[in-house]
């Protein structure tokens, strides 16, 4: 499911903040179904070595300074890798099964 094309601006500016957390290595936002809001952010992280903001409350605390409350994610999911394509780009699209299994109960 793709991201609502209203949605996809405020999912870049997002990603790009994220980026610039010292403690953030790589980061995918993707869009998952939510049943009142039709669609909610969920921001997949991997933190670097060296510092690491493992904490949700501390991300979210970062984005309020620099975003407004509709641009930050509903949730936040730490990894340790990403599914990668041949050719090094994230694959969006089994992070976003991932969520939707889990959901079901079929993915842990």
């Amino acid at each position: 499911m793709p991201l609502h094309p209203r949605r996809a601006p405020l999912v870049g500016r997002a990603r790009e903040l994220l980026f610039r957390h010292p403690g953030v290595a790589e980061v995918a936002v993707v869009g998952t179904p939510d049943a009142r809001l039709g669609e909610q952010i969920v921001a997949f992280i991997r933190t670097t070595a060296r510092q690491s903001p493992r904490e949700e409350e501390e991300l979210f605390a970062y984005r309020r300074e620099n975003l407004s409350p509709q641009k930050t994610p509903q949730r936040w999911v730490f990894v340790d890798a990403f599914p990668m394509t041949p050719s090094g780009k994230i694959q969006k699209f089994v992070l976003r099964e991932r969520l939707l299994a889990e959901a079901k109960g079929l993915y842990r």
